[in-house]
């Protein structure tokens, strides 16, 4: 710095650590050091005593030390003292900020718009002040599908939902941070701090006619076989379910489950229990994959009205044809013969059998012959008849004669 034309000054700036700085400095006019000449670079020998040197530095070190714990005196009890509170950590400033938001922008304390700060950003600063900053907890929600990612003063899952407008059903499930809990349980928990996930999963309204019984269930599930089974079905191999159990479930759905009958079916010469879903025996018999083919038939008839707890026999037919040569026995015939006496007979000739093929149809239930049906005859050989004659010549009458 020039002083008056003619002179030279010059200030030296200390800062608050004794460096130059900007701030919080001392300016020592550069005459003051001058009345007090020191000669640097100047070794005095052993034997020169000069006191009056080493007073000078004394007293220059003397003043500028005063000066410095004036200035910094002076420094604190210019500054403010206060408490800043983020969450919870706590820490104790000395600034010369003149209102809250400056002194936590010096602080480097971060804020998002949903913390709460206590007093206001724009209040003034007193000695002694404590600054609350609440900060804002980090939430990802996930409800039904819509992913938010938020933050919020709030610890209650139920209050952070109801803070972003998203409803929750009773039968809803609630997911928190990777936990099934119920909705009803929310309120009897303490929430010291807000969790890190919510996931909603919303319940739907399906109806399930089972039989003659119809029932309303709400499920969080995500497909029919798992919404009946959470609802306590019990449902057998052979019931039959309509949608099929892996489809998707949605609001309004309706389920309907027709229930399989105990039964015994005999075929093939084993006997069989087991369960079947149909109106008629025929219906199911082939639920069960047994059916009868070609001349085959089942008792009760495959039309009959299916009885819990029935018992069905499928009778195996199978028929064949087959071929078979027979003997046709022969005839025999009588001639009256005048020449012989009365009661007497003379073979003229003798018979011989004749043969025929026959083809005949077999018929084979459950391996044993059923019926013989004879399609066509064919003759081979015509039998021969046998020719006998008996007589019809009378006898004469014998005379008796009586002796003397």
């Amino acid at each position: 710095m020039s002083g008056p034309e003619g002179s030279s000054t010059k200030e030296y700036t200390l800062g608050a650590a004794g460096a130059p700085g900007p701030s919080n400095v001392l300016a020592i006019p550069f005459s003051l050091i001058q009345a007090f000449p020191v000669t640097p670079n100047v070794t005095l020998p052993s034997t020169v005593r000069r006191p009056g040197a080493r007073f000078r530095l004394i007293l220059i070190v003397s003043v500028i030390g005063v000066t410095l714990v004036t200035v910094l005196a002076v420094n604190w009890l210019t500054q403010t003292t206060v408490t800043i509170d983020v969450s919870g950590h706590q820490w104790r400033v000395h600034t010369r900020a003149d209102t809250v938001q400056d002194v936590l922008d010096e602080a480097n304390v971060l804020l998002d718009p949903e913390d709460v700060i206590h007093p206001a950003l724009d209040t003034h600063l007193r000695d002694g002040m404590t600054i609350t900053v609440s900060k804002a907890s980090a939430v990802a929600v996930d409800a039904g599908g819509d992913v938010r990612h938020v933050r919020t003063q709030k610890a209650n899952p139920i209050d952070i939902l109801a803070e972003q407008k998203l409803p929750v059903g009773p039968h809803d499930v609630l997911m928190i941070d990777g936990r099934n809990i119920p909705f009803d349980a929310l309120d009897d928990q303490v929430w010291d701090s807000a969790p890190n996930t919510i996931r909603v999963i919303h319940s739907v309204t399906i109806t399930v006619i089972d039989g003659a019984h119809t029932r309303l269930i709400h499920t969080t599930q995500a497909d029919v076989g798992r919404a009946l089974d959470s609802a306590g079905f019990t449902l057998f191999l052979a019931d039959r379910v309509s949608p099929v159990l892996s489809t998707p479930v949605n609001d309004g759905l309706v389920v309907t489950i027709r229930r399989s009958q105990p039964l015994v079916v005999t075929v093939d010469g084993k006997r069989l229990a087991t369960r079947a879903a149909g109106d008629t025996v025929g219906e199911a018999l082939a639920a069960i994959g047994i059916a009868p083919t070609g001349q085959d038939y089942t008792i009760p008839p495959m039309d009959a009205p299916l009885e819990p707890d029935a018992d069905i026999r499928l009778i195996r037919v199978t028929e064949t044809i087959v071929t078979e040569t027979i003997d046709v026995p022969f005839t025999t015939f009588y001639y009256p013969d005048p020449t012989l006496a009365a009661g007497e007979r003379h073979i003229i000739r003798e018979g011989v059998d004749g043969q025929q093929q026959h083809t005949i149809r077999v018929r084979m239930e459950d391996g044993q012959v059923a019926s013989r049906t004879v399609i066509t005859e064919q003759t081979l050989k015509a039998p021969v008849p046998r020719l006998i004659a008996y007589g019809l010549q009378a006898q004469p009458a014998r005379t008796h004669t009586s002796r003397p």
